[in-house]
């Protein structure tokens, strides 16, 4: 598929909604447009990645297909949604097989997933057994406008003052990359890292933002003033701690923007005071080779950069020989009585909780 640029004017007087990999978390999709009243008047921006990793792809993607009929809604074209697109849409037996292969092995991780809800809803199982030459002609049929819509989201989403993509572009000459295949604008992983800068703001999704913190795990959207480039992913559907981030801004005019989250964690109210660690470090994706000094089957300690750390057992793992560590930090939040923390774990070392879109450890009492 090549990529497609559509290229829009924004009315000034309209408020613009953005958010990025919901990730078939509808509820976390609703309640947000709820709280922030979402209307007629106002216009919404979906950078893409509506499938998977959540409990409710079909849901979710209907959800966007209601509103798109009734409401100014931009969806965007996210890797994930490409590649469920071109493995349901696939003819070829091998695509559709893998497609099936890794629908049945994430289920160790999301037990839901777009092609086992497209065949649970025309009453097929997930399941090896599968024969896919006649499922998936079933399946295009039964879902056409599903498939349609998805099939006509755009790559680029082009405006007076910000260009949408889902993984990120190379520069703003947007008709030249119009002849690319458009994958490559959907997966550019560390984008922010590749040191490039624009004149209109560039909004991207696809990368956890949380993956860029050099300290503790923050969700909240990372605004990169000298590349003019707003990464706005907060992990949804891929970590515990993970959240939907809806961006408000009042105008097209605005580079300020209200922040509204939703991540589906139960809350509890701290009782005691919390000091802040000064000294910290933070095990993270793509950064969590450990060695293991101590293992209690549930704990273990691990020693990562220099630096000895308290990690749980069961994210540990070996790969080649090499012991990796699941993320995780050692960073004390501050915390004041009455403050709300959103519970990821309840540990016996106290809570591993969320705070103003931080992740860390929170010691005190709670209710």
């Amino acid at each position: 598929m090549d990529t497609v640029v559509q290229k829009v004017s924004f009315p000034e007087n309209r408020r613009i909604l953005v958010l990025s990999d919901p990730h078939a978390h509808k509820e976390g999709f609703t309640s947000l447009l709820e709280r922030a009243r979402f209307s007629a008047e106002d216009i919404l921006v979906i950078v893409g990645d509506i499938l998977e990793k959540g409990p409710d792809s079909l849901g979710l993607l209907r959800e966007v297909m209601r509103l798109s009929k009734s409401h100014t809604v931009y969806t965007l074209m996210g890797n994930v949604d490409y590649w469920r697109l071109v493995g349901v849409m696939s003819n070829d037996e091998q695509q559709q097989r893998d497609l099936l292969d890794f629908s049945i092995s994430a289920q160790k991780w999301w037990p839901s997933s777009f092609l086992k809800e497209m065949l649970g809803e025309v009453g097929l199982p997930l399941s090896d057994a599968l024969d896919t030459k006649k499922a998936f002609p079933l399946l295009r049929a039964h879902f056409k406008k599903e498939l349609e819509f998805l099939e006509n989201c755009p790559t680029i989403l082009d405006t007076q003052r910000m260009i949408f993509v889902h993984g990120g572009i190379p520069h703003e000459n947007l008709d030249a990359l119009a002849t690319e295949e458009r994958h490559q604008f959907l997966k550019w992983d560390r984008f922010l890292s590749a040191n490039l800068s624009f004149q209109k703001t560039v909004v991207v999704g696809h990368w956890p933002v949380t993956l860029y913190s050099p300290s503790f795990p923050n969700a909240a959207p990372l605004y990169k003033e000298d590349q003019n480039i707003l990464s706005i992913d907060g992990g949804c559907g891929i970590k515990k701690e993970g959240q939907i981030n809806l961006l408000i801004f009042p105008s097209c005019a605005s580079k300020e923007y209200e922040l509204l989250t939703w991540d589906g964690l139960p809350t509890v109210t701290a009782l005691d005071d919390q000091a802040e660690s000064t000294d910290f470090g933070y095990i993270r994706w793509g950064d969590d080779e450990v060695t293991v000094i101590e293992n209690d089957g549930e704990t273990a300690k691990v020693l990562f950069r220099e630096r000895i750390m308290t990690v749980p057992s069961n994210g540990l793992y070996q790969r080649n020989g090499v012991w990796h560590a699941s993320e995780i930090t050692d960073y004390r939040l501050p915390v004041s009585p009455g403050d709300t923390l959103s519970v990821i774990k309840e540990t016996p070392h106290g809570l591993y909780a969320k705070k103003n879109n931080v992740t860390g450890w929170y010691l005190g009492g709670y209710r």
